[in-house]
Order: structure tokens, then sequence, then C-alpha cells
């Protein structure tokens, strides 16, 4: 008994849908109206055809008074992959106030003329599959597939449609196109309305004008047009630019008539809004500032009333009660806007619809007035003597109304004043920051990579809009791939995490990967290669694929992008500094190269200026942008050339000759031998006091070159390919220098370290000279090597700054505490009283 009952309310739906499924739906013979035109059975001109089929013949003919329109075509199959869409006939039509005749359905071979049409053959089906659409829209579909068409057959039907929206009060208007971007062999077109209609015809690209004959009461106006010419499409070409000629018939005398038609419809009536002020309530009571209460109502009809399009029907261009919008939490874009205005008002806030055109809005003052005019429906505020325009189909956005994005509508024909509107288009701060920081490891091993990008405007929307529409999984698989075609052992080391500031309106996404590993070895060459991309920002830069154009190109508008990479490199590199700007008539961009203390920075700068180019600038367009996608990869090479390997005899004789050079001064320095400072009283004949604390630095003072000889790499051939080989990665010959005078400075410290012991143990009269010197001399040493590789060759990175110079302030310390002590200390002079060559008076 419980699965009997399952099944009832399928049946019953089954058996509504067979009684309403031929409503309508009808085949018999044309009104006597309609008058049909010949045409030639084979083509003049395949030339164009890329379908595999040829329209012999496109017909339409309207009756406007009695609101009938007859439709004629005729196909000619040319090739199998034609034959698809030559056996397919589907027509559209909403039975509530529609009715569809077919008239014919032949199939004509060779002359011989087979009749196909079958009323039971044809499949009348609900068009909307959406349970919330089909509410709404009620439209059907009639489908006929015909079977047995072959190659060389023509395919000729005809049908009628007969009603009109009520909503149009009669009114005729409609748009005719006399080029399409397939071959045809003629169009006719008709249209048939009594005399005392008035009709404006306005033309756009066409020299073509309409035949007017006045029989008795009815007036006929039709054109025809014989192979006609193909005009084919370009990809990026604007939505609102006119390529193919047409003309446009509306019986709407002006704008301020078709802004009656509209203020009708929007003129619902609505008396109970208890659900509303019910909200209107809530909102109040936790935001205590209008401006607050004004956003949140925005945001709410914005995000929790879900957009639903509705083209077609009633629908279309009624919007229903502002209560059952926001009961039932969904509507199009008419039914949010009037919720919008109707919560608005509740606020003491004005407010109206606005009908805009979401593709021809550049143009559309340019049409004659028509409800096709419209697609899309936006709102108008007047909040504190500013004016602001709301898309309440436009989810997630915040910050405050001054910076809420409006896309480029142009125009707008103003519901409550009945008059075409210009739409202000602005956006604040509509930008992304994007930063992608490498920490390279040793050459040929590992790097990680951070990437934090901020989104400012309606950047941060279309982010929170992303966010909203993915799971966690999906969006950290789009981003790792993202950069895997540059890096294919990219490894996601932790989800893309979210920052969302809503009052300011911006959003963060931070990133953070592993490059194992990060470096390509050519073993051909010995040499790593890597290199970075500014793939984000390249997504951005748009080329057409017709490149020899007719139609002007639209580019990303607004775009401001800023993209920057930071290398932390493990060791020096030669990298040269560069600047680049390239000015054109869609962008500006600019990027530039700097490098100090290994750290790489690359920056680069993308901007529109416009919303498209014309044809005549695309040839330059493409020129620079490929200088961009040239200029935004960046090469690191670390080249280790095969005969550099083993010991570095070429430092090893530039050490020996360091020592003899030393060998040699120390030579001449032992042999100096001043005179005691004073008589020896016998006080201080032993090493003492200070002394010793400072004779404990001096004797580790030679370890210390030793180990810094042997630790910097002086004997490793790479670093004379620093100095002398220009294939080598980081060949810098003055940097060469510095070494040398690294080691240079390091072997002399090293050998007079050793003559300080010797000459401080033996207590002799030089010593505390010596050590002076040697003091102070090991300060300036120091200052010269730090300050060069801090201020001239940028190799240090800001912690390794920081430590080198208080290195520094080290041994400027110990030269404070020390020099003074030998100069001026009495068991420094008692203690330091012995010569090489003791002089007579030194004796009793």
């Amino acid at each position: 008994m419980v699965k009997y009952f399952l099944w009832v309310p399928i049946a019953i739906h089954l058996v509504a849908h067979a009684a309403h499924a031929q409503k309508g739906f009808s085949t018999g013979q044309p009104n006597s109206w309609v008058n049909p035109t010949s045409y030639a059975p084979e083509p003049t001109d395949t030339t164009n055809t890329s379908g595999g089929y040829y329209y012999l013949l496109l017909e339409r003919q309207h009756h406007a008074d009695t609101r009938e329109m007859f439709k004629r075509y005729a196909i000619k199959v040319l090739s199998e992959k034609g034959l698809q869409f030559a056996s397919s006939i589907s027509e559209s039509y909403d039975p509530s106030f529609q009715s569809l005749t077919f008239h014919t359905v032949n199939v004509i071979r060779k002359g011989q003329v087979f009749n196909r049409l079958d009323k039971n053959k044809f499949k009348v089906i609900q068009r909307e599959e959406s349970l919330d659409r089909s509410i709404y829209d009620g439209s059907l579909s009639a489908i006929l597939d015909l079977e047995d068409v072959q190659v060389g057959d023509i395919v000729e039907y005809a049908y009628s449609i007969k009603g009109q929206n009520p909503l149009f009060h009669g009114k005729f208007f409609n748009s005719f196109y006399l080029n399409y971007g397939m071959p045809s062999g003629k169009i006719n077109y008709r249209i048939l309305a009594s005399s005392t209609k008035n009709l404006i015809f306005k033309y756009f690209i066409t020299e073509e004008r309409v035949v007017k004959k006045t029989t008795g009461n009815l007036t006929d106006y039709s054109i025809t047009v014989t192979n006609p010419k193909v005009v084919l499409g370009e990809d990026g070409t604007p939505n609102w630019y006119e390529t193919s000629g047409r003309f446009e018939v509306s019986e709407f005398s002006s704008n301020q008539e078709l802004g009656n038609w509209a203020k009708e419809l929007f003129d619902v009536k609505d008396h109970t809004f208890s659900t509303i002020r019910k909200k209107i309530e809530e909102i109040k009571k936790e935001n205590p500032s209008i401006e607050k209460q004004v956003a949140k109502v925005i945001q709410f009809v914005q995000d929790e009333i879900r957009y639903l399009s509705l083209s077609e029907g009633i629908s279309a261009y009624k919007p229903h009660p502002p209560t059952q919008v926001f009961d039932q939490r969904f509507g199009d874009c008419k039914d949010k806007s009037l919720l919008l205005t109707s919560m608005l008002k509740l606020l003491g806030v004005s407010s109206t619809p606005v009908l805009v055109n979401a593709y021809y809005g550049k143009t559309l003052n340019e049409s004659l007035p028509s409800p096709w005019n419209f697609n899309h429906c936006i709102v108008k505020m007047d909040f504190q003597d500013s004016s602001y325009w709301i898309d309440p189909t436009i989810s997630y956005q915040r910050g405050s109304l001054k910076k809420i994005y409006i896309p480029s509508y142009y125009h707008g024909l103003d519901v409550t004043d009945r008059k075409l509107l210009s739409i202000p288009f602005g956006f604040h701060k509509s930008t992304i920051d994007v930063h992608e920081k490498f920490t390279v490891e040793k050459v040929g091993t590992t790097a990680s990579l951070e990437v934090l990008t901020t989104y400012f405007g309606d950047e941060a929307v279309s982010m929170r809009i992303y966010k909203e529409s993915n799971s966690q999984e999906e969006i950290d698989k789009a981003y790792v791939n993202f950069y895997a075609s540059d890096y294919p052992n990219i490894a996601l080391k932790e989800s893309v995490v979210f920052e969302d500031d809503a009052e300011k309106n911006i959003l963060k996404t931070k990133e953070k990967y592993s490059l194992d590993p990060f470096w390509n070895y050519d073993s051909a060459i010995q040499q790593y290669k890597t290199e970075t991309y500014a793939r984000i920002l390249a997504g951005y830069v748009k080329n057409p694929e017709t490149k020899i154009r007719k139609n002007p190109f639209s580019l990303s508008y607004p775009l401001d992008i800023r993209h920057s990479i930071t290398l932390h490199l493990p060791e020096p590199w030669t990298v040269a500094e560069r600047e680049l700007k390239i000015e054109s008539a869609g962008f500006s961009y600019a990027s530039k190269t700097n490098y100090q203390n290994k750290i790489l920075n690359l920056s680069y700068a993308y901007k529109t200026k416009r919303e498209y180019i014309e044809a005549n600038q695309v040839k330059e367009h493409l020129e620079k942008t490929k200088k961009i996608f040239e200029d935004l990869t960046f090469q690191l090479t670390y080249s280790i050339p095969s005969d550099k390997s083993g010991f570095n005899w070429q430092y090893l004789i530039i050490f020996l000759i360091a020592m003899a050079s030393a060998g040699y001064c120390v030579l001449k320095v032992y042999r100096y031998d001043p005179p005691a400072a004073s008589l020896n009283t016998g006080k201080y004949e032993e090493i003492g006091g200070w002394l010793i604390l400072f004779s404990i630095g001096l004797v580790l003072s030679p370890f210390f070159e030793i180990y810094s000889l042997f630790t910097n790499d002086y004997f490793n051939p790479v670093q004379w390919s620093i100095l002398a080989d220009p294939t080598f990665s980081t060949y810098n010959p003055t940097l060469g220098l510095l070494v040398i005078f690294e080691m240079g400075g390091t072997t002399f410290f090293l050998l007079f370290s050793v003559l300080c012991i010797i000459l401080f143990f033996k207590r002799r009269t030089s010593a505390p000279m010596l050590i002076i010197a040697f003091t102070i001399a090991s300060l300036v040493f120091m200052s010269i090597d730090v300050l060069l590789g801090i201020y001239y060759f940028n190799l240090f990175t800001p912690e390794e700054t920081w430590a080198n110079q208080k290195e520094i302030l080290k041994q400027g310390l110990r030269v404070i505490i020390w020099v003074p002590y030998f100069i001026y200390s009495d068991r420094v002079k008692g203690t330091f009283t012995q010569m090489l060559k003791p002089t007579n008076s030194s004796y009793p």
C-alpha cells in the first residue's frame, strides 16, 4: 500500500504532462496573408561554408496586427558534417499566450519532394528542466528529428507562431539581420501592418532599405537580399560593436513612452510586507547607523536572495511581488531590484529600478525604443546627496558604499523618471597585488615558494565568489596545478589560506609550496638552470587569435595588476639591474630588476587604459605584448666548468706570493729593536695582570686566521672562476680582486699574529708598538672588507650585514681598550724591556 501511494504523485505528473504536451501545437496551412518567396535550389557560392550545410533561404514574415510570425527555411546538405544540423528541427513557444503551427516539412532529393510533416513524430517538451525556472517559464519546445536525410538533400520547413506577450500591449518591435556568419542564397523579410500603425525604421551598416507598399488599410514592408555578404566573427570583438547589417522596427515613439510601459510593469501591488518589515527592524536593531543599515540591506538582497535568470514569458519583463521573492529567497534581476528598492524605502532611502543591457549598453542610446533593448536590471540609489548604482545580482560585494563596483552598463532606463540615463562607469582600486617569495637553498637542491596575493575592489568580490563556489580541496588542486606548468615537482605545503577584510573589501590569499628540485641540471655543459615566470600577470595580458582584423579588440578593463618576485639566493650573484617601460594605446607596462645583498627583486606592473583598441592598433598591441611576455621570464644559471675541478693552483700561487711577502715583512719587523721605554726595575719581570687576558686572544688569533683561509674556499677552483672565467654564472673580476685582497690580508695577519706571539712572550721592546699596529690594522682591514661587501658589491643579506657590522664594532672596542693600555700602562712599559741586541745600559 505504501508503494502504491508513492507512485501516485508520479502518475499525476505524467498525466498532467501528457495533457499539456501538445498544448498550442498543431499542423496546418499558413494563413492567407503569408506570401512565401521562391529560392534557387543550388548554392551560388560555398566558399565560406564550414558546417557542411548552406541556407538557400531564410524567410521571416510578420503580421503586426494579428501578432503572427511566419518562418521558412531551406537548407542544402553539402557534406556528412551538415547532416546532424539539417536533420534536427526545433522551435520554442509559450503556450500561455502563443500557439505553434508547422505548415511544411519537406525533404527534396534530386527535385523530388518527400513530405515529412507528421504531428505524431514531434516531441513537445518543457524547455526549462529546472523546477524553480519552470514555475515562471512554461515555454515548450517542439522537436522533430528527421530520418533518412542524405548529402545533397534540401530540408525545407515552415511554421507560424501566433500570439505575443500580453505585456507588450500589441506594440510591434523587432530587429532584422541582413548578414550572417554563414553563406546564404536569399534573405527575405516582410512586415504587414495596418496603415494606422506608426512603425519607425532605423538602419545600421547597410544600404538596403525596405520597400513600402500600401493596399487598402494594410501596408506591406519588405526587403529581400540575394547572396548577402558573409560577415565572419573575430574573437575579442566588443559585444556592442556592430559587424552585420541590420535594421530595427519599433512602434514605441520615444524612451518616454517606453518608460511609461516599464513603470507600469514595476507597479506591483504588495500589501503584506510583514516579513520584510520584520527583517528591516532586525537590521536596524543590529546596525545603529543608517550607512550600516543600507549596506546590510544591499548585502542581504545580493547574498541571500538567490539569483535565477528568467528570460522568457511574462516573468522575463514583469517582476514578482517583493514579499513573494523575500519568502521564497530567489528571483531574477527585476525581482531582486524591486525587493531592494522596497527594503530601502522602508529605511527612508530613495531608489529606483533601472533597466540596462549587459552586452550592448554602450550603443543602447542609438537603438530605437524597444523592450528588447534591455536584458538586465539594476538599482539607482540616492543617498546622502550622492547617487549610487547597485547590481543586486552581484554577490559578496563589501566595503563602503562609495567603493561598490558597477559594471560598464553605460545606459539605463530609469523606471521611475521614465528616461534613458547615462550610467557612470566607476571602480575603486580594483587591483591585484601578487608577491612571490622564493627561498633558494644550496644551488642544485630545493627551494620554497610563498605567494601572497591581495585583491582590492571588484577583484576581491570575484575571489570571494570563487571561494564560496569551490571546496577547499578543489581550490588547493587548482592552485598547485597552476604552478605545475612551470615547476612539475611542486608540492603544496599547506592548504591555501583566505583572509577577508570585509570592511575594507580587501581579500588576501596565502600559498606555500616546496620545489624539489628547484634547478634543472644540464650535464653536457655542467650547468644548473632555473627560471621564474610572472604567470599570474601573464594571464591577464590578452592577445587576439585573429591578428589581422577589421574589428576592435576588447581588453580586460579595468585591470591594474602588480606582480613582484623575490628570490633569496644562497650566495652572491651577478645580476644586471634594468628597467623597462612599454606604453601602448591600450595599456601601460613597467618592470624593474634589482639586486642587493643576495636578494633578487623582480617587479612587474600592467594596467589597461581602456575597454578596447581599434583594429589599426592591434599590430602595435601584438608587438608590445610580445615584449611583455619575453620580459616576464627571468632565468638564473649556475655553471661549474669541468676543467675547473680539483685544487685551485692559481690561488695557491697567490697565497705563496702573499706568504713570501708577509715573511719578508715579518723578518724586517722582527729585527726592529727600539730601546726600552724605562729602566727595568724588576717589578714586572713576568707577564701578568691584564696582559694574561690579552695573551689568550693573541694565542688564538693564528688559529682564527687559518680557519678563515680554509673555510672561505680560497683554494676552490670556483673562486678562480669568479675572477677569470666569463662563462661562470657569478663571473665578476672586481669581486675576484676583493677575494684576493681578503686572502692576502688573511695571510699577512696569520704571519704577523705568529710574530706578535713570539715578541709578546719574549717581552721584546718592539711588541707593544707591533701589537698596537696589528690591532688597528685588523680594524681597518675588516672595515674595508665589510663595507665594500655591503655597499659596493651588495653581498650580504640584512641579517649578514648586521652580523658583520657587529664584528667591526667589536674590533673597534678592542682598539679602544687595548691600544691606550699598551701606550700608557706601566706594566707594559715594565714588562716589554727585552731587546734583540741588549745595550750596556741594560746591566748594572
